[in-house]
């Protein structure tokens, strides 16, 4: 027998976009699997799981990046009217979903911690330098409660979506 709470805690949402094609996504998933950037030094695991049975999806690829039952998010491409993966299409820049389970609040924040292109954040682990790297996500990580709702883009607008209660 399922038990309700199990179902919940497996319900996902879109959590945003990642504007990429299938090639650099595919990589950079491949290039951080194993690496010990996830939280407390977890090493992040990658799964790919290849098309749905409905034919919804071509692609989803999950990443774990802490050992609690929500901490990890999937990119995915959805009913998208060509295949992404296919030899014509994988270097195309497509918009791919980030399915995050329902209450994490902290998986946006590590799909761009990661090196993913996520849309409406500020520049990518690649584009910074070290420190204002480390700047960066130690500004996040002391986030304080006054936020200015009416700012739109950048930073503030990372922080209500990534930290939102």
């Amino acid at each position: 027998m399922i038990k309700l709470s199990s179902l919940l805690t497996e319900a996902m949402s879109r959590g945003g976009t990642i504007v990429d094609s299938f090639f650099n996504i595919a990589n950079n998933a491949d290039e951080i699997e194993g690496d010990n950037d996830g939280k407390d030094t977890f090493p992040i695991e990658v799964k790919r799981y290849g098309a749905s049975a409905d034919g919804k999806t071509y692609e989803e690829i999950e990443i774990r990046y802490g050992q609690e039952p929500n901490d990890y998010f999937s990119i995915y491409d959805y009913k998208f009217s060509e295949d992404p993966t296919s030899e014509e299409n994988y270097q195309k820049e497509y918009d791919f979903s980030i399915g995050v389970p329902t209450g994490n609040k902290d998986a946006i924040r590590y799909a761009m911690k990661l090196g993913f292109k996520v849309e409406g954040m500020p520049k990518s682990n690649a584009e910074m330098g070290e420190d204002e790297l480390e700047d960066y996500y130690l500004n996040l990580d002391n986030v304080d409660e006054t936020i200015d709702e009416n700012v739109d883009g950048g930073v503030e607008f990372f922080k209500r979506i990534a930290f939102k209660k």
